[in-house]
């Protein structure tokens, strides 16, 4: 709709745009032109990466997927650290009663910090806010905590009952 001041300057068959029509189409141009790059990406074959992507592999049960990991297992023949098993937890996951026995039948105070969401957990441990020695995540952030390098992996000697269970 034009304004009443406005002046209608009919185009003669031949002369093209208005100077104003062309300046009306050349900035729709320069706004959509940015996300030209992803609209054609979303054009792309399905199926294909762009290059130097690679691609996650799925774990079946059938064909496990083993994450990268970053450094090696605590060493076998270390003596026991002193201090409490630092266990970072759900809230309201663990009964007390289970961390209170657990503590008197392994002879290991348990010091539990809790978290209420994943989000609130994960922050905590990127920021360094906490050391934990026993983190219980979601399996959907497990590939997170390596790519932060928050997880090592686990020396087997140190679990003893791992074959029976």
């Amino acid at each position: 709709m034009r304004h009443p001041r406005e002046r209608l300057t009919p185009v003669a068959p031949g002369r093209g745009l208005s100077r104003r029509e062309f300046l009306r189409k050349a900035a729709g141009g320069a706004l959509a032109l940015p996300f030209a790059g992803a609209i054609l990406e979303a054009c792309a074959r399905p199926g294909t990466l762009p290059p130097g992507v690679e691609p996650f592999k799925l774990s079946r049960p059938s064909d496990p997927a083993t994450l990268p990991m970053n450094g090696d297992p605590i060493p076998s023949g270390r003596p026991t650290e002193s201090g409490p098993l630092q266990l970072y937890n759900w809230s309201e996951y663990i009964y007390p009663r289970v961390v209170k026995d657990f503590s008197k039948q392994f002879g290991v105070d348990v010091e539990v910090t809790t978290f209420n969401n994943i989000d609130e957990g994960l922050a905590k441990l990127r920021t360094g806010q906490l050391h934990a020695d026993v983190f219980v995540p979601t399996i959907d952030v497990l590939g997170k905590l390596v790519a932060a390098d928050l997880v090592q992996p686990l020396n087997h000697d140190y679990i003893p009952n791992l074959e029976a269970n």
